[in-house]
């Protein structure tokens, strides 16, 4: 294996190249800040709209159960009126 090529900055070099990495350090942490942010964003909107769909099956379970005791009213009624008549 060769050794890789020796490279020897000015200080002008190491100066300029030093600034560009801490630049793009910094674009890089902002990258990862907002990313994040989404996230949370996104988590907060997910939080919302289960909260939305829990309540919303909750309004249809009592639709369905006062239905059903609708159903069971008119039924016993029916009965009442078609049960023959014993003499």
């Amino acid at each position: 294996m060769a050794r890789p090529k020796s490279v020897i900055l000015s200080k002008d070099e190491k100066k300029s190249i030093v600034a560009e990495l801490k630049t793009k350090i910094k674009a890089a942490k902002d990258n990862s800040k907002q990313l994040a942010g989404i996230r949370k964003e996104a988590d907060k909107a997910l939080a919302a709209a289960n909260k939305a769909h829990i309540a919303a099956l909750k309004e249809n379970d009592k639709a369905v159960a006062a239905a059903a005791k609708e159903v069971a009213s008119l039924e016993a009624q029916l009965n009442a009126l078609t049960a023959p008549v014993a003499a």
